[in-house]
């Protein structure tokens, strides 16, 4: 019989809000695995109802789910789902949140040490290095990887591991880190296909622009902190009219992201219009306008200065469209961009003296210390203008690039291609050796509520308390009266459970002997569920504690003998 392959993961991969390339690169992952039927069921554990409300429908709306089985879970399910299921691996959207609690659950519940894989996108917040620092403990295994995107990702992940390293102040093997593997975001090459003369008309008549115009499009977030300065560009545009170009011959649309907030893109189109350069600012646009403005452009342009980028996507779906790419020599954008190629890389130069802003980034923004961090990443204006240039210019050198981009992007970055090289993971990751005598412990950087708060209350449960039934829980038991519980315990407190309590407490019994008793019958309850089920049951007056009239139980006074 044929073994179920079964894919986890916490998170819900369909996210509302801003339109951000992690979002985008997140659902267009999950669509493209789902549609590649390499699992046969995909277990999502989410947060709460909500969550699982929006995945469904928008994984309903994208039409996979007739594709596999998708089951939608809370995250309170997850110890028993773990202990009861046989996962292939857990893939998760981010590498920062969940890697290190998902695996001291994985090593306490499952039956196998199953893969981990989490995905890197921006690096660059500073709390990062302290998520990251949680992945250094005993129970990370050879079998848990960070994916990194790019080539630079890569290198930034190590360094992170490696500063938290030296903050540990211990030996380079005394922790076990997650390994990392270069693995590229991917796009759907076949919805974003190179423009038809008819569509590339039509599409530039949408914004007025002429036949003989050159059109240059900038897309991504439109703000100087988090992903490019933009005023490089017009620099770069006034030296190319120096040379001879005629203003009115240039169009530059700028179309991504905008905060309400921000002015900034009516500082850059007042500053366009000061040197001639006509500029249009389309705020946010939805899927659609995006391939329009695509479909329409000669020349993409993005010029990333800013550690929030990371790999590029927008790069991958112009290219896709068959446009060359003028790019930053910046962080993932050169393994997209083969200069000279596909495009042209622009040189930058960097800055390792940011001692001020290290010190100071815990304490301001985000966009207060990005702002500051790329505007220390210069890019060479001069090289921009020549690059520029060089393709206004040559209408077949554009053509030829944007042909070249489009090859390189089907057979490197389509997401069949990419999801081939997850595959290949996934299956190398269960060949890694691990230690049979797993780490079984709990995280040592997690909250032991029990312990730390331990001397709030008067005295605590033991097993040596007796219990038992009280009249309303007598009356519960015989389903003359009902009990009450809350949303968010349904997992918990069962009326199985509950009934059960009642059974074994109708004369007197200590809790240690409840205990017995649950796993004489092989319930599924763990002894912490044991005991929050009978601390519900004392708090809702179902059963009620004899501890000082059962004998050998001590009573308040010797567990507290200064009271």
């Amino acid at each position: 019989m044929k073994k179920m392959r079964i894919w986890g993961t916490l998170d819900p991969f369909v996210e509302s809000g801003a339109c951000m390339g992690r979002k985008v690169a997140n659902l267009g992952f999950l669509q493209a695995l789902i549609h590649s039927q390499a699992f046969d069921e995909y277990h999502f554990f989410l947060e709460d109802e909500a969550s699982m409300a929006r995945v469904r429908q928008g994984l309903e709306a994208m039409d996979v789910s007739g594709q596999a089985t998708l089951r939608y879970m809370r995250r309170r399910q997850l110890p028993h789902h773990l202990r009861e299921t046989s996962y292939h691996c857990f893939h998760l959207s981010d590498c920062i949140n969940w890697p290190a609690w998902l695996a001291a659950l994985r090593n306490r519940y499952s039956r196998q040490l199953f893969p981990i894989t989490s995905l890197t996108h921006s690096l660059s917040l500073t709390r990062y290095i302290r998520e990251m620092l949680l992945q250094l403990w005993e129970g990370t295994t050879p079998r848990d990887c960070i994916v990194s995107s790019s080539t630079a990702g890569k290198t930034v992940v190590e360094h992170i591991f490696a500063q938290a390293r030296a903050f540990l102040g211990e030996p380079q093997h005394q922790y076990s880190q997650p390994c990392c593997r270069i693995i590229p975001l991917g796009v759907d090459v076949s919805e974003y296909v190179p423009a038809g003369s008819q569509e590339r008309v039509h599409a530039r008549q949408a914004y007025d622009v002429g036949d003989e115009d050159i059109v240059v499009l900038v897309f991504g977030r439109i703000s100087p902190h988090s992903k490019m300065d933009l005023l490089p560009l017009l620099r770069a545009f006034h030296r190319v009219f120096a040379q001879g170009v005629p203003q009115s011959s240039i169009r530059l649309m700028i179309a991504g992201w905008v905060d309400a907030e921000d002015d900034f893109s009516a500082s850059i189109t007042n500053l366009g219009r000061n040197i001639g350069l006509r500029i249009k600012v389309i705020p946010s646009p939805d899927e659609t306008a995006k391939r329009q403005l695509l479909a329409g452009a000669d020349i993409f342009v993005s010029l990333a200065d800013n550690p929030q980028e990371t790999f590029g996507l927008t790069l991958l779906e112009a290219g896709s469209m068959g446009l060359p790419v003028i790019a930053s020599d910046f962080d993932g954008y050169r393994d997209i961009v083969v200069h000279d190629q596909t495009g042209l890389l622009i040189p930058t130069l960097g800055n390792t003296q940011n001692g001020f802003v290290d010190e100071l980034a815990p304490l301001v923004s985000d966009y207060h210390y990005h702002l500051w961090l790329g505007q220390g990443t210069a890019v060479s204006v001069p090289m921009l203008a020549q690059a520029l240039l060089r393709l206004i210019h040559d209408k077949g050198l554009r053509r030829q690039m944007g042909q070249a981009a489009r090859d390189r992007v089907v057979s490197r970055f389509a997401w069949g291609r990419v999801l081939e090289q997850y595959g290949k993971l996934w299956d190398e990751l269960w060949t890694m050796p691990v230690n049979t005598d797993r780490w079984v412990g709990r995280h040592p950087l997690g909250m032991a509520y029990g312990k730390i708060f331990q001397g709030y209350c008067t005295a605590e449960l033991v097993p040596d308390d007796c219990l038992t039934w009280t009249r309303f829980g007598r009356a519960v038991y015989h389903k003359q009266d009902c009990y009450l519980t809350y949303a968010g315990l349904e997992d918990w407190i069962t009326p199985e459970m509950v009934r059960y309590i009642l059974f074994c407490c109708r004369k007197p019994v200590t809790l240690r002997g409840i205990l017995q008793q649950m796993q004489e019958r092989r319930m599924d309850i763990s002894q912490d569920h044991g005991y929050l089920l009978v601390m519900w049951a004392l708090k809702q007056d179902l059963i009620r504690n004899l501890a000082t009239e059962c004998k050998g139980t001590p009573g308040a006074a010797q567990r507290y003998p200064d009271r």
